[in-house]
């Protein structure tokens, strides 16, 4: 595979180099999916999320004059949020079916495992209940595991509001887990 740097890719990519779109996305492909998932929320299917991130990496190598030196991930993360955010506002709203969502068979007795899966309902809901950014921030930190800088650069916040965010999520969390738990017991 290809190795550039990011200015020597988007210097390639305005003189519309398929090579150098080949490298963005085996660079960045997983990052863009992560962004247009967790604005998805519920709603990301890997179809939509495929096309949609497909048309992020379309639209760059289009418009790669437009895009800063040194911001091109950022750039990339705006791009991702914009699109999944218009195809939310395309769609018709539909209700998560949490029932039809696979989970993966384990050696649990059947108490057990129905347990952990209306538990893993539960943080799923939860999550859902959060804002876009926050759940955005969430997601990227606790499941893409992504650093709170990093993502603070993606999004265009300072270092501080993400964590500031993280913490606001973690104590929601716990607030509606601990009030789930309490009805359950």
């Amino acid at each position: 595979m290809l190795e550039l740097t990011e200015e020597d890719a988007l210097q390639r990519l305005r003189a519309q180099d398929p090579a150098a779109l080949s490298w963005l996305i085996g660079r960045y492909n997983r990052y863009v999916a992560s962004i247009v998932c967790a604005v998805l929320g519920a709603r990301c299917r890997v179809q939509d999320a495929e096309e949609l991130t497909a048309d992020v990496f379309y639209s760059v190598f289009r418009r790669a004059e437009a895009i800063s030196p040194g911001k091109l991930q950022a750039y990339l993360g705006a791009a991702a949020r914009n699109r999944a955010k218009d195809f939310l506002r395309k769609q018709a709203p539909i209700e998560a079916d949490l029932d039809t969502i696979a989970l993966p068979d384990g050696a649990n007795a059947p108490e057990q495992e129905l347990l952990r899966r209306e538990r893993q309902a539960r943080v799923r809901a939860a999550i859902e209940a959060m804002s876009p950014v926050d759940r955005e921030i969430f997601l990227r930190y606790y499941y893409y595991l992504q650093p709170a800088p990093e993502i603070a650069q993606a999004m265009g916040l300072t270092h501080g509001a993400v964590r500031t965010r993280l913490s606001r999520g973690r104590a929601a969390l716990k607030k509606i887990l601990l009030q789930e738990d309490a009805v359950w017991t």
